[in-house]
């Protein structure tokens, strides 16, 4: 960065990379005594739109990042399977990104990330052969009373979630999924330089009669991930406590922006009503969500790098 001063104006009609097609692309390149800065950043990705800014500091001895942007109405269904992570979700996505950082080399630039990453999406379908995984988790039980008929879709009425960098450690601070049969509420730890991962899904199946889905914890690593019951959650459940996660004031204030407001079903409180004797185990998982989450592992490894 510091070898040279530059100032570039760029547009495409048309570009394509590892599968994903961007078009009417208009970047503005401006690089001085080593601080490198894009803004405008501004595309079309699967029918929405991308507009941002990015800064890279290369003039001190650890050069400094910072990222800020927004993408609107992004086909999330097309963008994964363009890019080869997966094809269980269709809809459209509202995502903004505020980050920052600082390293020598790309993996000790993503372990010192602050920000946040919030999304929103509306209406739309998932796989009912992967929504059985995170409703029924490893023990699959009822998943008929909590997923409806068999049909290859499952409707979705929303996703809405938040993610808090600190340090390098990625805290899903609020996450939900709401289908018309069941909502399914998520929180944890993503570490990026050890790229380890400590999440719990927790469903709460919508049916009155029954409920025996109980809560999933996924470890391991964004590479390797593994799943387990929550035992915890068996007892809370057996004891007809409530596990919904809340979600404060401030979040729903937060997420508005990107079309999520306190009508969202995806922000109403979730309640257990009943309870499961399915003994505690550990199980893999099978290919759908393990798929899901190995090219999410991928995705982040791409934009961090190793």
């Amino acid at each position: 960065l510091k070898l040279a001063d530059a100032k570039v104006a760029f547009a495409a009609k048309r570009i394509v990379a590892q599968g994903i097609s961007l078009q009417n692309v208009d970047l503005a390149m401006n690089l001085k005594d080593g601080r490198f800065q894009l803004s405008p950043m501004k595309a079309v990705l699967s029918e929405g739109t991308i507009d941002g800014r990015l800064r890279l500091d290369g003039s001190q001895p650890a050069p400094s990042l910072e990222v800020d942007f927004k993408a609107l109405k992004v086909d999330a269904g097309k963008l994964l399977a363009d890019a080869a992570i997966t094809d269980f979700l269709e809809g459209t996505i509202n995502i903004g990104v505020n980050l920052k950082g600082r390293g020598k080399t790309v993996r000790t630039l993503a372990a010192s990330l602050d920000g946040g990453i919030k999304a929103v999406m509306g209406e739309g379908r998932v796989k009912t052969e992967a929504l059985d995984l995170f409703i029924g988790g490893p023990t699959r039980v009822v998943t008929k009373m909590i997923t409806g008929d068999k049909k290859e879709y499952t409707v979705l009425n929303c996703i809405v979630s938040q993610t808090e960098f600190t340090k390098g450690v990625a805290t899903l601070t609020a996450a939900a999924i709401d289908t018309e049969y069941a909502k399914i509420t998520g929180k944890g730890k993503v570490n990026l330089a050890s790229e380890a991962l400590d999440v719990t899904i927790n469903p709460e199946p919508k049916s009155a009669t029954l409920n025996l889905a109980v809560a999933v914890k996924v470890g391991g690593t964004l590479g390797n991930p593994s799943y387990g019951l929550d035992e915890l959650s068996v007892l809370r459940k057996l004891g007809g406590t409530v596990l919904g996660f809340g979600f404060p004031p401030a979040l729903v204030l937060g997420l508005g922006e990107l079309g999520a407001d306190s009508d969202n079903p995806c922000l109403k409180p979730a309640a257990a009503k009943g309870g499961s004797k399915q003994a505690p185990a550990k199980q893999q998982a099978s290919d759908p969500i393990t798929k899901g989450v190995e090219g999410a592992g991928k995705l982040l490894k791409g934009l961090f790098g190793r």
